[in-house]
């Protein structure tokens, strides 16, 4: 085979292309990644009102992005009645949990979720009830579980006065960074079995398993620094984050697989959308808070 100088000093251009590429999505990911930690750590430490802010502007986008995504399907929520009540879920929880109101505020909901059906007669669509069914859908997979974090951050009862302290909530994202971040590093230096390549091509038990490790080492190392909960919680707390989160980060997968899309957004440069940033968080927060609750 004779030997092509022009087709060899291509591939060389080609290759030093794909690696300016690779590098220069490197650092826009972590550049973006710093700014995404960094905006969430100092708006759940600074005060209990940018806590709020975040998390609504967060639902808002999230269930935009959620019934944007859904309509590629040819299917047609009710996607601004539904993210108001999304976004009521959320100040209603918010009020609740620092006992400004009682449980009577719940109630509101029972009429907004009846005009979801009412609605539905007056569009003439050809599949209602999936319309409906999705419209709730986007309420209970984005708008309940960022809801609960309202109980992670407000302590106290009737009887003492309620205190904002978000450790929990925020050692809810870090053990989730770790564990991202550790299966990322792991799956890539070490990965050779697929964890379910049906889903997710490039996640390793390799990568599950280290960084599921990691993840437990920090929840014992938590224990230090947060006496909320004690060691034994505290890894209990970290095992429940590396199943619940797996999964989360899986349904979000084949929720994107079933529309043959390969982000959910492209909101955060590098990272993909809202969902692509907080599947994990979405079925984590859910099972964290039963076990709070079991627990107390």
């Amino acid at each position: 085979m004779r030997f092509n100088p022009e087709t060899s000093s291509e591939q060389v251009l080609t290759i030093k292309n794909l690696n300016y590429k690779q590098m220069k999505n490197l650092i826009i990911r972590s550049i973006t990644g710093l700014f995404f930690v960094f905006i969430i750590v100092v708006s759940i430490l600074f005060s209990n009102i940018s806590f709020f802010v975040l998390f609504a502007l967060i639902i808002l986008f999230g269930m935009w992005e959620f019934y944007s995504l859904v309509q590629k399907a040819e299917i047609k929520p009710q996607k601004f009645v539904a993210i108001i009540i999304g976004l009521l879920l959320f100040t209603a929880n918010y009020l609740f949990a620092k006992k400004i109101v009682d449980e009577a505020v719940f109630l509101i909901f029972i009429p907004f979720v009846f005009f979801i059906f009412i609605f539905e007669i007056y569009k003439n669509e050809k599949k209602p009830f999936v319309n409906i069914a999705v419209s709730i859908l986007g309420i209970i997979y984005i708008a309940l579980p960022f809801s609960l974090f309202n109980y992670f951050v407000f302590h106290g009862n009737y009887i003492t006065d309620v205190f904002y302290n978000p450790n929990i909530l925020l050692s809810l994202f870090i053990l989730m960074w770790v564990h991202d971040t550790g299966s990322y590093l792991f799956g890539v230096t070490l990965g050779k079995h697929r964890l379910f390549e049906r889903l997710s091509p490039k996640k390793s038990w390799e990568g599950f398993i280290g960084g599921s490790l990691l993840t437990l080492f920090t929840g014992y190392k938590l224990a230090y620094f947060f006496p909320q909960l004690d060691t034994r919680n505290w890894v209990i707390f970290a095992l429940i984050v590396i199943i619940a989160g797996t999964f989360g980060d899986l349904s979000e997968s084949q929720f994107k697989r079933s529309i043959s899309i390969k982000d959910s957004g492209k909101i955060l440069p590098g990272h993909g959308g809202i969902l692509d940033r907080f599947d994990g968080i979405l079925l984590a927060s859910p099972m964290v808070f039963i076990y709070l609750q079991f627990i107390n």
